[in-house]
């Protein structure tokens, strides 16, 4: 036999329910999770791709030091270091990120004439099912001339540590998945 038009209409609304329930149900979900919060780093929307990175910049005063020792952990991300700290500073970051909580913490102490920075990925404190990673860019400029040690803890990405204009009294590098690259020249 041949079907009535009115069996169609129904079918097509049937689906069309089906796709409002499922969308209904996504979205609930994310508000559940936090995913949609105006703190999730993003405008609301989990389909979202390209993020805008903020750029901040740290500078750290030498206050006296006669040496240093700098301490970077990072999880996952892009990290540059390299000599040309602003004159009198021990060290000048410039980190891009995409949200406030993924700034890395810093911790600095002075003892005995040497200035310890220590800079750390503090990690990703929240979870969103559709947000990937966000593109994390740490450019670290060092004082050139000033004896320095370096310890660098890299998890993933790429670290390129071009150390040729530095002062290093010693150097130690932890990298794990990604490319790192060493330049002493």
């Amino acid at each position: 036999g041949e079907r009535h038009p009115w069996v169609r209409s129904i079918s097509i609304l049937w689906l069309l329910a089906i796709t409002i329930v499922s969308f209904a149900v996504g979205f609930g979900i994310l508000a559940i999770t936090g995913a949609l919060s105006p703190t999730a780093g993003h405008s609301g929307s989990p389909f979202f791709m390209v993020h805008t990175a903020a750029q901040n910049t740290t500078t750290f005063a030498l206050e006296g030091a006669t040496a240093g020792s700098v301490e970077i952990t990072m999880g996952a991300g892009e990290l540059l270091v390299h000599g040309g700290a602003p004159p009198g500073s021990i060290m000048e970051s410039g980190v891009s990120y995409t949200a406030p909580e993924w700034q890395p913490e810093y911790s600095q102490s002075a003892a005995g004439g040497i200035m310890t920075i220590i800079m750390t990925d503090p990690g990703k404190k929240g979870s969103g099912w559709f947000s990937p990673d966000p593109p994390k860019i740490w450019d670290v400029a060092l004082a050139e001339g000033l004896p320095l040690e370096l310890a660098v803890k890299h998890g993933a990405g790429d670290c390129t540590l071009e150390l040729g204009g530095l002062n290093l009294s010693g150097l130690s590098l932890d990298a794990g998945a990604g490319e790192a690259t060493v330049d002493l020249g």
